[in-house]
């Protein structure tokens, strides 16, 4: 692989409903889970082999040329989204516009959730290599992260799914393969 990119996305093919894709599915072959999981696995290996950082679940990157757009979302920093459909987090409020245009011309938003919150931070957080930070997380939110999160993260550290540190936990490559069912768990825990 050669390649002069300092930057690449790496998210898994998802097919949404009443699309054109959708509708001709039937006539694609698409690769199982256990397929899907050799691919990125493989993928990880070949970028950070090449010199390529993988800083967050599905985004890789050289030098240090992480996307701050999309960090502005992992960090749980405002944003501003313009135009039909588009999301925003504004203080600790998520909001959007339908895909009408009309509705973004009279700038008609609708409330999403409340945003900023510590489930949210945990779970986005731990999609970076920074991963979920004890002394961030009481910044944000006033208080120290719970014994029963730590613990459950000490019990995946010992299954490989994370590190755990005095400072964070992260997710490993093989925690980025199962990290839905890994944050599910210490969300379980509470924070």
């Amino acid at each position: 692989m050669s390649t002069d990119a300092c930057h690449i996305s790496t998210y898994m093919l998802k097919i949404e409903e009443n699309t054109p894709f959708y509708y001709n599915k039937e006539g694609y072959v698409f690769p199982d889970e256990d397929n899907q999981a050799n691919f990125y696995e493989i993928t990880s290996k070949i970028l950070c082999n090449k010199g390529f950082r993988h800083y967050e679940i599905s985004n890789f990157c050289k030098d240090d040329k992480i996307s701050r757009h999309n960090m502005k979302y992992w960090e749980l920093n405002d944003y501003l989204g313009i135009g039909p459909s588009a999301h925003s987090l504004i203080g600790n409020k998520r909001f959007f516009y339908s895909d009408s245009f009309s509705s973004f011309e009279n700038n008609i938003t609708t409330f999403e959730s409340v945003g900023k919150t510590a489930e949210e931070y945990l779970m986005l957080s731990l999609r970076t290599d920074i991963g979920f930070r004890f002394a961030k997380y009481k910044k944000l939110f006033g208080t120290s992260a719970s014994a029963d999160l730590i613990a459950e993260a000490k019990v995946l550290e010992k299954l490989g799914f994370v590190t755990v540190t005095d400072e964070s936990i992260k997710l490993t490559e093989r925690g980025y393969l199962l990290s839905n069912a890994v944050i599910g768990k210490l969300l379980n825990k509470g924070i």
